[in-house]
């Protein structure tokens, strides 16, 4: 890198056997190590351009890196009916105890005594003569 922050010029062409030798246009920093330009870098070590599917570090992701086979095809569909069944199962359960809970909560409550209304009636009526 020079006194402005560019990296110099790289006068070497690709055909000037620097790419076959596999050598780099490299500057030393100040801390001793070197600095090497991603242009340049890409000239001596070219990489193909990310395909669908790709990132930019060429890993695979989503439904374009695997294909599924008829046997797993199969296996997902079983597991997938059998979670169906639980599902239902589940629900069926969750219906049957609100509705318990609803009937709890709604049916006047059963004492020894009666409720509150009852105890009133009772004793008006023993207070008559």
């Amino acid at each position: 890198m020079d006194a402005t922050g560019r990296f110099p010029p790289c006068t070497d062409l690709p055909d000037s056997g620097n790419r076959k030798a596999g050598r780099l246009s490299a500057t030393r920093t100040e801390t001793e190590s070197y600095s090497i330009d991603g242009a340049e870098l890409a000239r001596v070590f070219p990489f193909p351009a990310p395909t669908v599917g790709q990132d930019a570090t060429g890993a695979t992701s989503g439904a374009a890196a695997h294909h599924a086979t008829p046997g797993e095809v199969a296996a997902l569909r079983e597991m997938l009916a059998m979670m169906r069944e639980q599902n239902a199962d589940l629900r069926a359960d969750r219906d049957h105890w609100r509705e318990q809970a609803q009937r709890l909560t709604l049916a006047p409550a059963k004492t020894g005594v009666g409720t509150s209304v009852d105890v009133m009636v009772a004793l008006a009526a023993h207070a008559r003569p």
